[in-house]
């Protein structure tokens, strides 16, 4: 008697898993949720808060400075150095895949560690709200796992334009496909393919021309099947 109903329930859980494996992905996902003020006050997130790393130029002798307050927003000041340097990055930043002679060194970066399989999609839409004194070009970066080093990173530059969703955020999609390699700081070429079926984590990044304060706000990220036509280079 035992061993029917467990004969049963084996296969119920067997026919579930094929069903499920049969089911096409959805067209849209939500990839992160970001804590909002209240929720996070509340202890009420929607995720469990990810254990965030902000790196600055202070390695380079520089003082810019930055805070990941509430889970959600990244707030700071860039101060511009007594002498520029190269920047890879900042190429990226630029559209260009060489490097750039006196740009500013100046820069943050906050990665946020995040485990997932993307496999299935094709596109970012990353909600948010640049609350900066002035318009600010960032940087949005993906680690995923690299057969040849410990993680490869690939950036791809974006400008928040005006709020265009009904929360007040302003929305931003950025294709796969456009998304460039970087290895130490500098756009590489390279033949690697960015491994979206094992991400580790997503990286903000601002590496801007004009020093001052800054601030962006991150609601949602989300992930989609193809790649929406209205998608252009932000």
């Amino acid at each position: 008697m035992l061993r029917a109903s467990l004969g049963r329930l084996v296969q119920r859980l067997r026919d579930g898993l094929q069903l499920r494996s049969l089911e096409p992905p959805a067209a849209s996902v939500v990839v992160l949720q970001f804590a909002r003020r209240d929720e996070a006050a509340a202890g009420g997130t929607r995720h469990r808060q990810a254990p965030c790393t902000i790196w600055t130029d202070s390695s380079a002798g520089g003082q810019s400075r930055a805070d990941w307050i509430d889970g959600r927003v990244l707030r700071g000041t860039l101060v511009a150095p007594a002498v520029s340097a190269t920047s890879g990055v900042g190429a990226v930043s630029s559209g260009k895949a060489a490097q750039q002679q006196g740009r500013p060194s100046h820069f943050v970066s906050l990665y946020y560690p995040f485990r997932v399989n993307l496999s299935d999609y094709d596109c970012f839409r990353l909600y948010c709200r640049d609350e900066s004194e002035r318009p600010r070009c960032w940087l949005f970066g993906v680690a995923t796992e690299s057969p040849v080093r410990e993680r490869s990173v690939f950036y791809r530059p974006f400008r928040v334009g005006p709020c265009s969703s009904v929360d007040g955020c302003s929305v931003v999609d950025m294709p796969f496909a456009e998304f460039a390699m970087t290895y130490g700081g500098r756009v590489i070429d390279s033949a690697e393919m960015m491994n979206t079926r094992r991400i580790l984590g997503f990286l903000i990044t601002l590496m801007d021309p004009n020093p001052g304060p800054f601030a962006i706000t991150l609601d949602r990220l989300d992930a989609l099947r193809g790649t929406p036509k209205s998608v252009a280079t932000q």
